[in-house]
């Protein structure tokens, strides 16, 4: 939606970013209606119309990333913060002329052929503050400010340092209605807490198929194509497909948000479609003694061995501990639906889980017991991938301090356990299990 005020002689631009296109459009109709359209007005729609330079930048790291749109790749350079401008410039240069005059060299090789004379402009590069030229020996750490415009050729970028991003989303590939699903989040300079979500899913009553224009033309398995339309589906983190999404593939966004700055927003759709779940768990008959939270003056405690993935599949529990299971409920990510399900539904005050794979504790664990008003705390095995976790409900506990113990080290070695490794002695194989 685009709308002027003609005696104020503003533009105001909502709802979607300005292309450079239609930005000149915007800039005729403006200089017929508004004759006086000033600067600093114009300044702000040409920063609408910029495409952005992210620049990456962390204390710990001596490097920077500077990455930006240019033609129809992605550029990213790895730069030293020591360096002087100049030499990432140089770089900026190099690659642009490589990419973008790439066509240009073709059509000129044709235009020679036929006896016609093309040249090809260099392209130039420079980082514009305050509308002022940065000095090239001004090192990266200085150059790269919030709010500076980037120049490669006819092209202008607007440089945003640091600004809250989606690195990656990560959706389940088995999916099942009445399962949570938890999507894995990677981001930077956000937090979950700080970005928005929209789950949407198919709506298969509205989608409309058209057939390919041309009949001998290739397509993935020569299906008719699909237009996808989608239905609002959830804006939380976390989504519970219904039994009226079973045969709908869904799509997640993530829109990454910190301190007033917005991201640019990630999509991403499941590989599958929902699923009808197993059936009625055993774990939902215990739930029916846990729907509440244990009053105050008591609370109540879960242990669980929820099975490392690591050892999920070793050809001891496919063929010894667990041959009665078929493969894919040995996968992770169909187990973990079914985990998350019974875990919070327990209500507890104290959850203690042992065999919890790392990436499964920050990826599901904490986002989903997080919601229950829950903190953990996790301790690896050594070089493992596994280890202990232990949650607690905010509400009723808070953490004075976490200490790790080896109980085989902690045995041999603090005074308080002399009896307990006397008894032990006596059954060797038990002490040298422990």
């Amino acid at each position: 939606r685009v709308t002027f005020n003609l005696s104020c002689r503003l533009l105001v631009a909502t709802e979607f970013e300005i292309s450079a296109p239609n930005f000149m459009f915007l800039r005729r109709i403006c200089g017929r209606f508004c004759p006086v359209l000033s600067d600093a007005r114009l300044t702000v729609c040409r920063r609408l119309a910029m495409e952005r330079c992210v620049v990456r930048t962390v204390p710990d790291d001596d490097k920077m990333t500077i990455s930006y749109q240019l033609g129809k790749g992605q550029r990213n350079l790895y730069r030293n913060k020591t360096e002087t401008l100049g030499g990432a410039l140089s770089r900026i240069v190099f690659n642009a002329n490589k990419h973008l005059n790439k066509g240009k060299r073709k059509k000129k090789a044709k235009l020679e052929g036929a006896g016609a004379e093309s040249e090809s402009n260099p392209i130039t590069a420079q980082l514009v503050f305050n509308q002022e030229r940065v000095e090239e020996d001004v090192p990266n750490s200085e150059a790269w400010q919030e709010g500076a415009i980037l120049e490669i050729g006819e092209y202008r970028f607007l440089v945003t340092v640091n600004p809250p991003m989606v690195k990656s989303i990560v959706l389940p590939t088995s999916i099942m209605a009445g399962f949570p699903i938890f999507p894995r989040l990677d981001l930077d300079f956000t937090s979950r807490q700080d970005s928005s979500y929209v789950w949407y899913r198919e709506d298969q009553t509205a989608a409309t198929t058209q057939p390919p224009g041309d009949s001998e033309r290739k397509s993935d398995k020569n299906d008719q194509q699909t237009n996808l339309n989608w239905v609002e589906a959830s804006q939380d983190l976390i989504y519970t497909p219904v039994n009226s999404d079973i045969g709908s593939r869904l799509k997640f966004t993530c829109v990454p948000r910190q301190d007033g700055k917005e991201g640019v927003a990630m999509e991403m759709m499941t590989s599958c479609q929902v699923e009808a779940g197993p059936g009625l768990c055993p774990f939902e008959n215990r739930h029916l003694y846990t729907q509440k939270r244990a009053q105050n003056g008591s609370f109540r405690v879960v242990s669980y061995n929820i099975l490392a993935d690591v050892y999920a599949k070793t050809e001891l529990s496919l063929t010894v501990l667990y041959p009665y299971c078929p493969p894919y409920a040995l996968e992770l990510d169909y187990r973990r639906q079914l985990l998350l399900k019974e875990l919070v539904g327990y209500n507890a005050d104290l959850l203690v889980l042992q065999e919890t794979g790392k990436s499964l504790f920050h990826d599901a664990l904490v986002p989903a017991l997080d919601l229950s008003s829950m903190d953990g705390v996790f301790t690896g095995k050594g070089q493992q991938s596994e280890g202990e976790a232990m949650f607690y409900c905010r509400d009723k506990f808070r953490l004075l301090r976490q200490d790790d113990i080896v109980v085989g080290e902690y045995l041999s070695s603090d005074p308080s356990c002399a009896d307990l490794h006397t008894w032990l002695s006596h059954s060797p194989a038990v002490l040298n299990k422990v």
